[in-house]
């Protein structure tokens, strides 16, 4: 269901000009080919009607459903908003937009690796987002996940033809030890299944480099660790 709001003067007046979204119950499945051609992707022939203008504010999601697949990325992602709002004059080539919302990460993978699959996730977010050059910089971000660990987020993405170029700071603090390790891909969390671990772990994460297929970016990580132990479980011995 899409909800359009017009002022009802512009309508009087023959301008109709949408001013607020309003999207709930549905789904949508964007896909990017092998070849690098979107499913997504919308134009329309014939002369430009000047009366009809998209002079948005505000999008409001409820209760959506988005997977992204990206065959020449090896990329799959499905996310389930369950309420959501975007402010921002999307009118225009270059502006900043507000997120706000609570999501549901039903499958998110990048080639064979798997990360913060089936996890409830809250974003706040202030993006500035330039549609021309597809360069998109979180001038503040703030990422809750399972409502107890709490990250700050900051950087650039952009898009480009066949890949994605991040360069994105990541910071935690006072992360419990056993819910960090609970976000790890699988194949990694596996290291650490003979042990127990407790304490509180602080971390500044910087990515940096290409996402495309057969490359991914540079990780480089800092972190420390207060009041932590490692007890091996089949034995009595802890560190």
């Amino acid at each position: 269901k899409i909800y359009l709001q017009f002022n009802i003067v512009d309508i009087f007046q023959g301008n109709y000009k949408i001013k607020r979204i309003s999207i709930s119950d549905g789904f949508a499945r964007l896909k990017v080919d092998e070849n690098g051609k979107e499913n997504y992707l919308v134009t329309s022939p014939g002369t430009k009607d000047e009366s009809f203008l998209l002079k948005l504010s505000r999008m409001n999601i409820s209760n959506f459903d988005f997977f992204y697949s990206n065959v020449l990325k090896e990329q799959e992602y499905g996310i389930h908003c369950n309420d959501a709002t975007l402010k921002g004059n999307f009118s225009n080539e270059e502006f900043m937009m507000y997120i706000h919302g609570d999501f549901y990460t039903y499958q998110m993978k990048t080639e064979d690796i798997e990360f913060l699959s089936q996890r409830n996730i809250s974003i706040k977010t202030d993006l500035e987002v330039n549609a021309l050059k597809k360069i998109y910089s979180i001038k503040k971000g703030e990422i809750t996940i399972e409502k107890t660990l709490g990250f700050e987020m900051a950087g650039n993405i952009i898009e480009k033809e066949n890949l994605t170029v991040p360069d994105i700071k990541i910071t935690g603090k006072n992360l419990d030890i056993e819910s960090a390790i609970a976000l790890f891909p699988q194949k990694y969390r596996t290291v650490f299944s003979d042990y127990v671990s407790k304490g509180k772990i602080t971390f500044i994460c910087k990515i940096t480099g290409e996402i495309s297929k057969g490359r991914s970016p540079g990780i480089k990580a800092e972190f420390n660790v207060e009041n932590g132990s490692i007890k091996q479980k089949n034995t009595s011995y802890s560190l």
